[in-house]
């Protein structure tokens, strides 16, 4: 079964036309920056996982039997850590790098092999892991984002290799605003129709550019730091092309 993942919600909700088009086509290979990028996570989860020897590890990768093993695991007031839980509700899957055991609820930790506290990305898949944990009966106490350390320096011990950021009240309230969406995603995910594109800047980068936009080759999300805001009203007003900009129309001294 093909389940809705952190990385479907979330492309959806940049672009629902790429979100609907890659479910339906297969994937091409990693490129070997991304291997490089996977191997270099894979370690520093290894490392934080090391760092909890009492944890308890939910290794099913298939997802219903990761998530019913996790609410087992959930259940058992003996154990305290759980890495990679399983969360399934609705068709929406995640996994959460570690929940512990907060008072009377548990506390959700990503870990993500970066130092920059305010990523937006990192926010956004905390914020997606938090939906559909609370949608499947967890609503975390709290949330922490796991970072690697500035002041980490080799030689050191792994325990100095990390360092926390709470981001409890900014994921809670993120995942309530993408809790607004649940059904509309569902729709695009599972909808036989391929929904209407829409110029926004992920077009620069999409594969699917051509067949979305035959024709169109100087889209005006080619002008040099174009506003998501001012890029929106462009769009709105049928504005495409750099050449059907309006006569009159601001624009600053490198656009």
């Amino acid at each position: 079964m093909a389940y809705i993942t952190k990385e479907t919600f979330l492309e959806a909700q940049e672009c629902p036309t790429r979100a609907w088009l890659n479910r339906r086509v297969a994937g091409g290979a990693p490129t070997p920056a991304d291997l490089l990028r996977m191997e270099e996570g894979m370690e520093v989860h290894r490392r934080a996982r090391a760092l909890l020897p009492g944890a308890v590890r939910v290794r099913e990768a298939e997802m219903t039997a990761a998530a019913e093993h996790t609410r087992q695991l959930m259940a058992d007031p003996a154990v305290v850590t759980i890495l990679e839980a399983a969360f399934l509700v609705d068709g929406f899957a995640t996994r959460a790098d570690i929940i512990t055991r907060e008072g009377a609820g548990w506390r959700m930790i990503e870990i993500k092999s970066g130092v920059n506290d305010k990523n937006d990305e990192y926010d956004a898949d905390i914020a997606y892991t938090t939906m559909v944990m609370t949608r499947a009966g967890t609503r975390p106490v709290g949330v922490t984002l796991r970072l690697l350390s500035r002041d980490y320096r080799l030689g050191m011990d792994d325990a100095a290799l990390f360092a926390d950021y709470d981001k409890t009240d900014t994921a809670l309230a993120a995942a309530e605003e993408y809790a607004a969406v649940w059904d509309e995603t569902i729709d695009v995910f599972l909808g036989d129709a391929r929904p209407e594109p829409a110029l926004v800047r992920a077009c620069r980068d999409c594969p699917y550019y051509e067949a979305c936009f035959p024709g169109l080759e100087n889209p005006v999300i080619e002008l040099y730091r174009l506003a998501a805001g001012r890029l929106e009203e462009l769009v709105s007003a049928g504005v495409l092309g750099i050449e059907d900009l309006p006569a009159g129309v601001e624009l600053n001294p490198l656009q």
